[in-house]
């Protein structure tokens, strides 16, 4: 994911304030909810009701989202104005079953004693809120979305989410349809330079099958991890050979050793799932001490 700050929102009708409501809006509007739910969009004039957009669910419920734009801190004269819109949302949508609060902050979670950290007020905050809701006889989930959440929802593969994430930040996210648009370009520049038919493949290009983790580079993992899981079953000397020749079965005890490593190590680097760095560090060396035993 590239790096994003809420500081660099673009602006939305003048404000960085809207901008961040806006941004929130769009990602709510992507929220999976039962079919036939109506999604609304609420305007700011004339206020909005403790709620920048919500979702009407089929059965009539209700959930909504609020945003507010503090970047900086979250202070008391902050949870005052949080308090004011979650009182509104409670008065003006009685439907209302959940009730997301977006902030471009993560919240604080110090340990220390006699200081309350932000996850501290706002866990003693949801238990007013519910309060609040008991005493209209609704029952609320209130949920955070902050700096993290919505980080996550801008990093998910969908093209919607890439598209914003460019649009509001003007960064761009390297998802297979911008690799496909910018090859389709390089290839159009190219013209009459590429010819398919007479292309020769250079080793060097292996590299970048690595570094994208494509499908050839995975296959080739997959063959050599069946071709030296075939070859370690017939590494099992026989018992003619352990006469005749001293200390074969420790040699290939050691030898073993080695390759059930290797194959480990193959078999996690062979996760096309995985995200994680792999150790080709390891497959050397280890691929390197058996090229030794080859010989």
């Amino acid at each position: 994911m590239t790096k994003i700050d809420f500081k660099d929102i673009r602006t939305h009708k003048g404000s960085q304030h809207e901008g961040f409501e806006e941004l929130c809006c769009q990602l709510a509007s992507f929220e999976e909810v039962p079919q036939d739910s109506i999604f609304r969009r609420k305007s700011g004039a004339g206020g909005d009701a403790g709620v920048e957009c919500y979702w009407r669910l089929p059965n009539g419920n209700e959930k909504a989202w609020q945003t507010k734009y503090f970047p900086d801190k979250l202070g008391d004269s902050q949870w005052v104005q949080i308090d004011k819109s979650v009182k509104a949302a409670l008065e003006k949508h009685p439907n209302l079953i959940e009730y997301i609060v977006c902030l471009p902050i993560n919240r604080t979670e110090g340990r220390k004693d006699g200081e309350k950290s932000q996850m501290d007020r706002w866990d003693e905050r949801v238990q007013t809120w519910e309060g609040w809701a008991e005493e209209r006889d609704m029952k609320v989930q209130f949920v955070y979305w902050g700096e993290s959440e919505i980080l996550e929802r801008l990093s998910r593969p969908q093209p919607q989410y890439a598209g914003r994430a460019y649009f509001w930040f003007n960064k761009q996210e390297l998802t297979n349809e911008w690799m496909i648009q910018r090859f389709q370009e390089v290839r159009e520049n190219a013209g009459a330079r590429y010819t398919p038919e007479i292309h020769v493949d250079l080793p060097e290009a292996q590299i970048f099958e690595g570094l994208g983790r494509t499908d050839l580079f995975f296959d080739h993992i997959d063959n050599l991890y069946s071709q030296l899981c075939r070859k370690r079953k017939d590494t099992k000397p026989s018992e003619e050979l352990q006469d005749r020749v001293p200390n074969v079965a420790n040699s290939l005890n050691d030898l073993s050793k080695d390759v059930n490593l290797l194959i480990s190590a193959l078999k996690k680097a062979s996760d096309r799932q995985a995200l994680s760095p792999i150790d080709f560090d390891l497959i050397a060396s280890l691929s390197k001490k058996l090229w030794q035993y080859d010989r």
